[in-house]
């Protein structure tokens, strides 16, 4: 049995959840937020058969995309008062998938 933690973009939550509920996969959606770009994520969390992993990260690729966003690294500032050359470009997007290993599974 595993425990699959997927990290995803929040905008692309619903068609990653729509996909993952269309191939029989049931899944826990837990609102986080990321401390590199201090943007608000979507993990979620799935107990599933060792078998069964690839099938779900297969599922995941088909839904999450990266793509570049220039963003702001410094330290907290108002909006206004970014400057452009400030930013810096970065990739976002995708999906961080971590795999842990079950020791016990109840469902009651």
């Amino acid at each position: 049995m595993k425990l699959v933690f997927a990290i995803v973009n929040t905008d692309e939550e619903d068609a990653i959840i729509e996909s993952l509920v269309a191939n029989n996969f049931r899944t826990t959606k837990l609102r986080t937020c990321g401390g590199f770009l201090r943007e608000t994520n979507t993990t979620l969390m799935c107990a599933l058969e060792d078998h069964r992993v690839d099938s779900f990260v297969e599922c995941m690729k088909g839904q999450c995309h990266c793509r570049t966003k220039m963003v702001y690294m410094g330290p907290d500032k108002a909006q206004d008062q970014i400057k452009e050359e400030e930013k810096t470009l970065v990739d976002i997007g995708g999906a961080t998938i971590l795999v842990l290993n079950v020791e016990r599974y109840l469902k009651m």
